[in-house]
C-alpha cells in the first residue's frame, strides 16, 4: 500500500549517515530543529553472552557503572552531571546487548559524550557498592514478581527461547549474583566494554563537528575481538509443557500470557511487525475490539514482537476473570484463524499498516528513542535501519503475506502461562505443569 506523504516526507527530511569512527560501526541522525539531543554506547553484552557461571554479570556491571566514577564518586553526582544541566543519564538491558544513554539540552554533546566515557571507562567498582546494589537487584526481582501480568509475560518469553541462552533471565540468579565480587566485574568490563563489541548511535541537535568529537571519545575505550554469544544448553527456565500454571494470590482474576517461536527471516521482519500491529497496537486492533469493545472480557489486550537474533516471539497478554478463561481462548484462535484466511477487511490491514509507520516516524521526536532505533540496527548487522527505508519496507508488506504469518499462530504451537490462583484455571486446563 501507499503510505500517506506526510509521514514519508517527516522520515525523508532527516538523513542518516552511517560510518566507523575508531573501528565502531556509528548511525547519526541530525537534526537542527530538536529541542535536545541523544547519545547512545550500546555493547554486545547480555545474558545471550554470558556462560553460566556469569550468569547476570551484564545487568549487575550495568548498575555497578552508576555507583560512582573517579571523577563522580557517586551515584548522586554521577545523575547530576547530567540533570544540573537539564539532562538525563540512565541505561538498560536486554537479553543481547546493554546501553547507555544520555539526553541533553542544545550544546552540551561534548558533556554528554564525557560522561558516556567516564561510566564506562572509569568506574570505581566499590565492594561496599557492590553489596548495596546486589540488595537493590534483590528488590528488583521482587518488584517485577509482584507484577503478575509482567512475570507471566517474562517466564513465556523464556520458556519460548528455552534451551538457548538467552532464555535465561537477564537479572541472573540469586546465586550467580551473590557469587560476583569486583574481581569479577573488572574482568568482565575489560571482555565486553571495548571498540569491537560496540556501536554508538546519536540523534537531535547536533554540531557540524559532533563526528570529531565521537571519534575523540571513541579513541579512550581499548580495542578488542568481536564477541561470540554463548553455545550451550540451558537447563530448562520450567516445564516443557504447552500450559503453565504459575500460582499466584489472585483467586478469581488470571494473567493470561499466550505467546508463539518462529523463524525471524530478514524479508518477513516487517509484515510481522504490521501483523502485531493489526493484532494488539491501539483500540482499533482486532484482539481489542473482540476482547474489550465486543466481549468486555479484559480491560487491556497487548500484543509484544520481540526479535532475539534469528528467531522471532509474539506474545499476547491480558487479565480477565476466570470465568470467562474457557470463552477467551477460542475467541483469539477463531480471529487468528479468520486473519490467516484473509476473513478480515483488508481496509483493517492497511490501517495497520499506517499505525506501525506512524509510530516508527513519530520516534524521531525523541532523540533517544531515534538513537536507540539506529542503534540496534547496527548491533544486530545486516541492513542499517534508516527511518525512510523502514517505510519502505512497509510499503512492501501484503496482505496475503501477513495472513501467511498469522497461519502460523496456531494452537498447537503455541504456549501459554497463566499467573493465577484460581482453581477454575486448573478445571479448564487438568494437564497444565505448575510452577510457585
Amino acid at each position: 500500500m501507499i503510505l500517506p506523504p506526510a509521514l514519508k516526507g517527516a522520515a525523508a527530511r532527516l538523513a542518516v549517515r552511517r560510518q566507523e569512527l575508531q573501528g565502531v560501526p556509528v548511525s547519526i541522525l541530525k537534526n537542527p530543529a530538536s529541542p535536545s539531543l541523544g547519545v547512545v554506547f550500546l555493547f554486545k553484552d547480555g545474558v545471550a553472552y554470558e556462560p553460566q557461571e556469569l550468569w547476570g554479570i551484564a545487568h549487575l556491571l550495568e548498575h555497578m557503572v552508576f555507583r560512582g566514577t573517579e571523577k563522580h564518586p557517586s551515584l548522586y553526582e554521577v545523575s547530576r552531571r547530567a540533570e544540573s544541566l537539564g539532562g538525563r543519564v540512565s541505561a538498560y538491558s536486554t537479553r543481547e546487548a546493554t546501553a547507555f544513554w544520555v539526553k541533553m539540552p542544545p550544546g552540551a554533546e561534548e558533556e554528554a559524550l564525557g560522561l558516556l566515557v567516564e561510566l564506562l571507562t572509569r568506574p570505581l567498582l566499590r565492594p561496599d557498592h557492590l553489596e548495596s546494589e546486589k540488595t537493590v537487584i534483590r528488590q528488583e526481582r521482587l518488584r517485577e514478581l509482584s507484577n503478575p501480568g509482567l512475570a507471566a509475560s517474562l517466564l513465556l518469553e523464556g520458556l519460548l527461547l528455552q534451551p538457548d541462552p538467552a532464555s535465561r533471565h537477564p537479572i541472573g540468579s540469586e546465586e550467580s549474583v551473590a557469587a560476583f565480587d569486583c574481581a569479577r566485574l573488572q574482568e568482565h568490563l575489560a571482555r565486553a566494554y571495548h571498540r569491537g563489541a560496540m556501536a554508538v548511535s546519536a540523534a537531535g541537535c547536533l554540531s557540524p563537528d559532533f563526528e570529531k568529537k565521537l571519534a575523540a571519545a571513541l579513541a579512550a575505550f581499548p580495542t578488542g575481538p568481536a564477541r561470540r554469544k554463548a553455545a550451550f544448553r540451558v537447563a530448562s527456565a520450567g516445564p516443557d509443557a504447552p500450559v503453565v500454571l504459575l500460582s499466584s494470590h489472585h483467586k478469581t482474576q488470571v494473567h493470561l500470557s499466550a505467546g508463539w517461536r518462529f523463524p525471524a527471516f530478514e524479508d518477513e521482519r516487517w509484515a510481522w511487525q504490521v501483523l502485531n500491529a493489526l493484532l494488539g497496537a491501539g483500540y482499533t486492533s482486532l484482539l481489542n475490539v473482540l476482547l474489550r469493545e465486543k466481549e468486555a472480557l479484559t480491560y487491556l489486550c497487548t500484543t509484544k514482537l520481540v526479535f532475539h537474533g534469528e528467531e522471532g516471539l509474539l506474545k499476547i497478554n491480558l487479565a480477565l476473570d476466570d470465568k470467562d478463561l474457557g470463552r477467551a481462548l477460542p475467541l483469539i484462535e477463531n480471529l487468528l484463524a479468520d486473519v490467516a484466511g484473509k476473513k478480515v477487511p483488508e481496509a483493517l490491514f492497511q490501517e495497520a499498516v499506517v499505525r506501525h509507520a506512524a509510530g516508527q516516524v513519530f520516534q524521531l521526536e525523541d532523540p533517544v528513542e531515534t538513537a536507540r532505533a539506529l542503534g540496534h540496527g547496527l548491533l544486530r548487522g545486516g541492513e542499517p535501519f534508516t527511518f525512510s527505508r523502514a517505510l519502505e519496507r512497509l510499503e512492501g508488506v501484503g496482505f496475503a503475506q501477513a495472513a501467511e504469518l498469522a497461519g502460523k499462530l496456531t494452537p498447537a504451537a503455541r504456549k501459554l502461562v497463566l499467573h493465577t490462583g484460581s482453581s477454575r484455571a486448573r478445571e479448564v486446563f487438568p494437564d497444565a505443569a505448575s510452577m510457585s
